[in-house]
């Protein structure tokens, strides 16, 4: 779930219809179009409308082709004031789409913290994992959004959830070189061992590149002679010689190096 969901349809529906027939076509319970989520996406960003819309008795659990409901499109818009507003009717806060994504999944996709945290708040499940067994966390950390990262790992006790494959939200941050990412998870209590692949998150760091990412794990204690073999092998010298002075670094010094003035 790195791409996004299939939810491509929603910009040219909303502007399509016109709000009155919108409400008219909800109020009187007819079905969704074929074109995805119809009427109810069209409006979802005009908070007034979406409230007497659900006042006049719409369900705003009624979904799109892929399981989709408004709920899902308020929070991959990022439409915080619709996302509370939902939240407090008898919407299914955890309604799963056809791939299993939930509306914290497209809100931590787009980094939306304040629809993530109003969702955390009503009681959102953070550890659910999508088809491809990623959590909304997997996906704040992949696509480097930290205030997102930091607002989850605050809701969630398994910050090390990983994939069948091993993947945890730290290594996917380390993939994609989201090194404030990296620092959030770290500062969270996210784990520093080893993953399924058996070499160090440090290691891994230095392999794909991700320099930046490394410089948080020094700073955070990592130590491992392969991460630097490995940087040098990659013609990274400066990296390389950066993890070699570090081993007699405290960790203030570390602090004092990696903020920025």
């Amino acid at each position: 779930m790195h791409g996004l969901p299939n939810v491509a349809h929603v910009e040219p529906v909303r502007n399509q219809l016109k709000h009155a027939e919108c409400v008219c076509k909800l109020c009187h319970g007819r079905q969704l179009t074929s074109r995805g989520a119809g009427p109810l996406s069209t409006t979802i960003e005009q908070t007034d409308e979406v409230r007497a819309l659900l006042d006049s008795g719409a369900s705003a659990d009624r979904s799109s082709h892929d399981g989709a409901t408004l709920l899902h499109f308020a929070a991959y818009l990022g439409l915080t004031a619709c996302v509370r507003k939902l939240c407090k009717t008898s919407v299914t806060i955890d309604t799963m789409t056809d791939r299993n994504a939930t509306a914290l999944h497209y809100a931590s996709l787009r980094g939306h913290v304040d629809c993530v945290r109003t969702l955390c708040e009503a009681g959102a499940m953070v550890e659910q994992v999508a088809d491809d067994g990623m959590t909304p966390l997997h996906l704040a950390a992949t696509h480097g959004h930290a205030l997102c990262v930091q607002v989850l790992c605050e809701a969630s006790t398994m910050i090390d959830q990983a994939t069948s494959h091993g993947y945890r939200a730290i290594d996917a941050a380390i993939t994609w070189d989201q090194a404030e990412c990296v620092r959030a998870l770290l500062d969270a209590g996210a784990s520093m061992t080893a993953n399924k692949g058996c070499i160090t998150l440090l290691h891994s760091a230095c392999i794909l590149g991700s320099n930046s990412c490394a410089h948080v794990l020094s700073s955070h204690g990592a130590r491992d002679s392969l991460a630097i073999e490995a940087a040098t092998e990659r013609g990274e010298i400066g990296l390389a010689n950066w993890l070699t002075r570090a081993h007699a670094w405290t960790p203030l010094h570390h602090l004092e190096v990696l903020t920025p003035a």
